[in-house]
């Protein structure tokens, strides 16, 4: 987080030394990628989108187990 972080007064708007030579745009950067991908996802991506493919078995599946249902404990 310190590379978000403006690295002189002069980078700091509305400081009255202000220049925008001294601007850190990293944050602008990372903002901009973040606001590209969100809007891409919302667009297209989430449409399409269907998850992770299982491609591993597990061994009570291919046993056939089934399975076992909690046991409740007696009344009383």
């Amino acid at each position: 987080m310190i590379f978000c972080l403006p690295f002189t007064p002069a980078a700091v708007p509305w400081n009255k030394d202000f220049d925008w030579n001294a601007v850190n745009y990293a944050p602008v950067t990372v903002g901009g990628v973040l606001l590209a991908v969100g809007l891409w996802w919302l667009i297209s991506a989430r449409h399409s989108f269907t998850g992770p493919v299982r491609n591993v078995e597990f061994a009570d599946a291919a046993l056939g187990v089934a399975p076992t249902e909690p046991e409740t404990a007696p009344a009383g």
